[in-house]
């Protein structure tokens, strides 16, 4: 189990419940206890949902809640309206209301996955926009390209120019509708507050994985909230390069 995949899980874990003893937590709890960046950030998360609980604890219920829920409920005449006299129109406009909403549930659902460019590059700066984890902490691109090959996660990747000189801080490996991404983390030079430790980030997925995958070298440039990014294809890759910053900053490391 990855650090990333560990997060998803512990996501739904709530500390004031029996999660602790449920088998579907065991594995992630037990990588939370061996992993200090993803120790913190569980920690992070338990306070946070507890303070949820207690500000929904300390909203008092209306003294008259339980007469009015019940007078709302109160037993009233049943009415079959069938057998009522209404105007043949108002008859009419239900009939059309019935067929309407059997076609609306009917209806063809939508695709069961979205493999967009721009599906793509939300997912994955989305995931650096909450508190995350690297699975690797390393300065050695290296070691880096070392742990992504073990893990069949594109260590085969190329940078831009100016990614070289940018310091590294590790890496991890991503999954999006079922396909492998590597993130490999940087540092833009920006003071970063504690704990965080990177604010610029290097995607990379197989071409094949995104439907509408850039066409050659050429940069597409994208503001995702704080992040700056820049999407193009380079043999048989997707790359996405995001800084937490603008498009000017962006710009020194392609």
């Amino acid at each position: 189990m990855t650090i990333h995949e560990a997060r998803e899980i512990l996501m739904l874990f709530r500390p004031w419940t029996a999660d602790a003893d449920n088998p579907a937590f065991a594995e992630a709890l037990a990588l939370a206890r061996e992993d200090a960046g993803l120790r913190i950030w569980f920690e992070r998360h338990c306070a946070t949902q507890q303070e949820i609980r207690e500000q929904f604890q300390r909203v008092a219920a209306p003294a008259d809640l339980r007469r009015r829920i019940l007078s709302e409920h109160a037993p009233r005449q049943k009415v079959i309206w069938w057998l009522q006299p209404v105007p043949l129109a108002a008859a009419a406009a239900v009939l059309l209301l019935g067929v309407l909403t059997a076609v609306w549930f009917n209806r063809p659902g939508p695709p069961p996955t979205e493999t967009s460019l721009a599906a793509y590059r939300s997912r994955v700066v989305r995931t650096v926009l909450r508190t995350y984890t690297m699975d690797l902490e390393a300065n050695d691109l290296a070691q880096i390209r070392s742990f992504l090959a073990a893990h069949s996660a594109h260590a085969d990747y190329s940078m831009p120019d100016g990614l070289r000189h940018a310091p590294t801080t590790g890496c991890g490996v991503l999954t999006w509708q079922g396909k492998k991404v590597a993130m490999i983390c940087f540092r833009s030079g920006k003071p970063l507050p504690p704990p965080e430790m990177s604010d610029l980030f290097l995607f990379v997925i197989d071409r094949d994985a995104v439907a509408d995958a850039p066409g050659g070298a050429s940069r597409q440039f994208q503001q995702v909230s704080r992040l700056a990014t820049a999407s193009w294809s380079a043999g048989s890759k997707v790359y996405v390069l995001a800084v937490e910053g603008d498009e000017a900053l962006l710009r020194k490391f392609l």
